[in-house]
């Protein structure tokens, strides 16, 4: 009963890190994305890159961006063990999560609110309001559907109270791996889609992963080799896209008639590395938490 109290105590600073952080970090992304600053309230349906070219901002906002994430990854990856002690934190956490991603996928006008924003790589600083836009941008990518189903799917794996036999350190690995090709396979299916199919397929790659961060049955290992892979690409997206600006400078660029499609497009293509590396954390710290092996339980295998 105590844990239970105190898993309900710890839900909403969880909840909230959970949210703001990677909302936080795809607004760094965000800043990097977009050459060009604008002030605030600027009409983004039309607008004039010389008059703001004195604006752009070298600031590395890869690297604020990549802790952001990193943040979310520890806190939501300690939720995902935290099944173990206790599945309410998992629940509290996910199903609000969860919720907002499923509405946002099935209902994409709740998001159309970026036309209102301008490119945010400029010299001024952004409140936390300005957070919002990351939000838009993770709920339209489908982050936030995958965390929350995930979160959800980990508490739900983790109700089982009874110990049961855990499979030995060596069998993870290829467990890890098909679920790894698994859940990448439902993400890349789900990510053009942006209907109820994609909704559906989201949710199964989240259900997926949380499995492997919380069973009780799979060993650490299953959610290393499914994590690191992820977190490492992840990682490498936020740090190394010059390529990457380089392309959609060429396919989507910025100019006198860019719109919020425009932004929409460059973010698919650039701000996937957010999601990785938030996910593929969550799975490395989910692995590595001490309380990973319950008591009473025995490797089998």
């Amino acid at each position: 009963m105590v844990r239970h109290l105190v898993a309900v105590a710890l839900a909403l600073p969880a909840l909230v890190l959970a949210w703001y952080a990677p909302a936080r970090g795809q607004l760094n992304l965000y800043r990097k994305m977009t050459p060009q600053a604008l002030p605030s309230g600027a009409d983004i349906e039309h607008f004039d890159v010389g008059s703001v070219a004195g604006q752009i901002s070298t600031h590395p906002w890869e690297w604020d961006a990549l802790f952001m994430f990193l943040v979310a990854a520890v806190v939501v990856g300690l939720v995902l063990a935290a099944g173990r002690l206790s599945p309410v934190l998992g629940l509290l956490v996910g199903l609000p999560i969860a919720g907002a991603g499923l509405t946002a996928q099935l209902f994409p006008d709740t998001s159309r609110a970026i036309a209102e924003y301008p490119p945010a790589n400029g010299a001024g600083e952004m409140g936390l309001g300005d957070s919002d836009l990351g939000a838009r941008l993770l709920l339209d990518g489908g982050v936030y559907l995958l965390l929350g189903a995930a979160l959800t799917a980990g508490a739900l794996t983790a109700l089982r109270a009874r110990p049961v036999r855990t499979l030995r350190w060596w069998a993870g690995i290829p467990v890890g791996l098909v679920g790894l090709v698994v859940a990448w396979g439902l993400f890349l299916g789900a990510v053009p889609l942006g209907d109820v199919a994609g909704a559906l397929l989201l949710t199964a790659a989240g259900v997926v992963l949380g499995y492997l961060a919380s069973s009780r049955r799979l060993p650490r290992t299953a959610a290393l080799v499914a994590g690191l892979p992820i977190l490492m690409l992840g990682v490498r997206e936020i740090l190394h896209m010059t390529g990457e600006l380089w392309l959609a400078d060429l396919l989507f660029p910025l100019d006198l008639t860019s719109s919020s499609t425009t932004l929409l497009l460059r973010d698919a293509l650039l701000g996937g590395g957010g999601g990785f590396t938030l996910m593929g954390g969550a799975l490395v710290v989910a692995a590595l938490a001490p309380w990973r092996r319950a008591p009473g339980l025995r490797p089998v295998g």
